[in-house]
């Protein structure tokens, strides 16, 4: 399974991908897999009042992944998701 990065023809690296990069405005054309990386929690946060459908609690996370050594022109990029376990 794949977690990709969307790279437009700038080298600018966005999570989750837009049609034309933010930064730029050029298209987004390449992809970057970050599932086989290590990334770091820089904040977290555990909601205990969801919407309807949404389990409770949910806890969200922003994760930051290196992209040195990459050909790209961001040192980083961010992703937030749903924390599987609360370990």
């Amino acid at each position: 399974m794949s977690f990709d990065a969307h790279v437009c023809g700038n080298g600018h690296v966005t999570y989750p991908g837009h049609p034309l990069c933010p930064e730029c405005g050029a298209r987004q054309t390449d992809t970057l897999d970050l599932s086989e990386r290590t990334g770091e929690v820089v904040t977290w946060t555990h909601s205990t009042k969801t919407p309807s459908g949404v389990r409770a609690p949910n806890t969200l996370a922003i994760v930051e992944f290196d992209l040195s050594g990459e050909d790209v022109a961001d040192e980083f990029v961010r992703a937030i998701g749903q924390v599987t376990t609360d370990e």
